[in-house]
């Protein structure tokens, strides 16, 4: 199971006076743990997509992150169902996660202005919760093989 853990004192993610929330969708913190080291990794802060119409709408029309560290697709359950690019203007990196919260993919993205002849991504294994970041970033998370997304409360 995906681990939650509480906002504490020096585990603080960045200053939040630095990012700027993007209407409709919540924040969160997380961090993304090394292999065998729970603990391991700096606390982050991400939008949330969880509901229908935040899921199809992700990153589409934004420049940028707005100061956050990426964007947490929660799906109720398992599975496998492909992201899309169409209408999104920054190239983006992707992190697929099972239920537990264990890396299982991840993937490149190069943005999609075209309505009818975007590629689709998608993990070769089912996933519940996928981590958006710009191009480059899952690296500076610390996303790499056997890497375990850790769930938090708010940012702030």
């Amino acid at each position: 199971m995906v681990t939650w853990f509480l906002v504490q004192g020096a585990n603080r993610p960045a200053d939040p006076y630095f990012r700027s929330a993007i209407p409709g969708f919540a924040e969160q913190s997380f961090s993304i743990e090394a292999k065998g080291e729970p603990g391991s990794g700096s606390l982050r802060c991400a939008l949330v997509a969880a509901t229908d119409a935040q899921l199809s709408r992700g990153l589409m029309g934004r420049r940028d992150l707005g100061g956050y560290d990426g964007m947490i697709f929660r799906f109720a359950t398992e599975g496998l169902r492909p992201f899309t690019m169409r209408g999104t203007l920054i190239p983006l990196s992707i992190a697929w996660f099972d239920a537990d919260g264990i890396l299982v993919d991840q993937a490149e993205m190069t943005p999609c202005r075209e309505r009818l002849s975007c590629p689709d991504y998608s993990s070769d294994k089912p996933y519940q919760y996928a981590l958006e970041t710009e191009r480059g970033g899952l690296r500076k998370l610390g996303v790499a093989p056997g890497a375990h997304l850790a769930l938090g409360g708010t940012c702030s």
